[in-house]
């Protein structure tokens, strides 16, 4: 089972999941010697029309989305998407792009371009 690492308000405490933080033998030097945590993705899917798509539709796909998600097991998790007039762009949290490929082969989804994400930034990154 995987576990989010949550702060003392309960809040989720990164956008990784716990995964060891040796790799190929090597010590991660500081500040990522604590344990690393599992990457996330952004997914790009090239849907023509995707903003007009409608709540049974958007609900349809979903559940073909879950359905392959729970046959993949807890490795993979979807955590939200964001639809574009035509384009649908998915953060997954998964040990490796393979996996994020594998969903969408299995699916029948676009996945015209898999991004592990690096880093995030927002307007307090500038405080």
């Amino acid at each position: 089972m995987i576990v989010m690492p949550a702060g003392p308000d309960g809040a989720v405490a990164s956008h990784y999941q716990r995964r060891p933080a040796r790799r190929s033998g090597r010590t991660v030097p500081e500040p990522f010697s604590r344990e690393l945590l599992m990457p996330q993705f952004l997914i790009e899917r090239n849907i023509p029309g995707a903003g007009n798509l409608g709540p049974d539709d958007l609900k349809a796909i979903s559940q073909k989305s879950c359905g392959v998600l729970q046959g993949l097991g807890p490795e993979i998790q979807w955590v939200h998407s964001y639809v574009t007039q035509d384009q649908i762009h998915c953060i997954y949290r998964a040990p490796n792009a393979e996996m994020v490929r594998e969903h969408a082969r299995l699916g029948g989804f676009p996945a015209d371009r898999v991004s592990e994400i690096r880093t995030i930034i927002d307007p307090t990154t500038a405080e």
